[in-house]
C-alpha cells in the first residue's frame, strides 16, 4: 500500500469515504494500520477505530504509530476474521468496516464479508478494497478476487453496492451497505 505510481494511496481513499467525527469504524485485516491512521483522525477522539488483524506485528505496528502520533481511540485486537464473531466486535455496533487488501489472501472470503456485515448496524457501510487479478502488479500466490466477483458474494450477503471508488491503477474499490 504505497503511496506511489499508481499504487493504492490511502488519503485519496479516506477522501472518498463520509467518515463523520463520533462514529465506530473498523479496519480488518489492518496490517501496518495505513489506513487506521487515517480512519481514526477522520472520526476523531470521540470516534473509535477497532485494528483487526490475526498477526501480532502490524497490530504492534499500529499501536506504535498510534502512540507517536498521539491517537488514542484506536483498540487493537488480534483475531481470525474467517470464523464467526471472530473479530470479538460487538453486533450491529460499527457504522464502517474496511476491508482493504486481505480477501486476496483467503478461501474464505464470503465468512470475511459475513463478518463485517454482522458488527455493522443497519445501514452501516463495507468498504472493499482489493487487487484487481488482471493487474500486471497483482500479487500471483492467493485466491485473487474481480469485482464482479466480490459483486456476486456481497450479494448472496444482501448487501447493496452504494458506489465504486477510485482505488489506484491496480486495485478495485467500492462501497457497500447493509439494509
Amino acid at each position: 500500500m504505497e503511496g506511489t505510481g499508481g499504487f493504492l494511496h490511502p488519503e485519496q481513499v479516506i477522501k472518498q469515504i463520509n467518515f463523520t467525527p463520533g462514529q465506530k469504524v473498523a479496519d480488518f485485516g489492518c496490517g501496518a494500520g495505513y489506513f487506521t491512521i487515517l480512519m481514526a483522525q477522520a472520526v476523531g477522539p470521540d470516534g473509535q477505530v477497532y485494528a483487526c488483524d490475526v498477526q501480532t506485528g502490524p497490530l504492534e505496528s499500529v499501536s506504535n504509530k498510534a502512540k507517536t502520533t498521539n491517537i488514542f481511540n484506536i483498540k487493537i485486537i488480534r483475531c481470525n476474521l474467517e470464523i464467526p464473531n471472530g473479530s470479538k466486535i460487538t453486533s450491529e455496533s460499527l457504522d464502517w468496516v474496511m476491508v482493504a487488501n486481505i480477501l486476496f489472501q483467503s478461501q474464505k472470503k464470503e465468512a470475511i464479508l459475513q463478518e463485517a456485515k454482522r458488527v455493522l448496524k443497519s445501514q452501516g457501510q463495507i468498504i472493499i478494497i482489493d487487487w484487481d487479478p488482471k493487474a500486471s502488479l497483482a500479487p500471483k500466490k492467493g485466491w485473487s478476487l474481480s469485482r464482479d466477483q466480490a459483486i456476486d458474494i456481497t450479494k448472496k450477503l444482501d448487501l447493496t453496492l452504494v458506489k465504486e471508488i477510485q482505488a489506484g491503477e491496480y486495485h478495485w474499490g467500492m462501497i457497500l451497505k447493509k439494509s
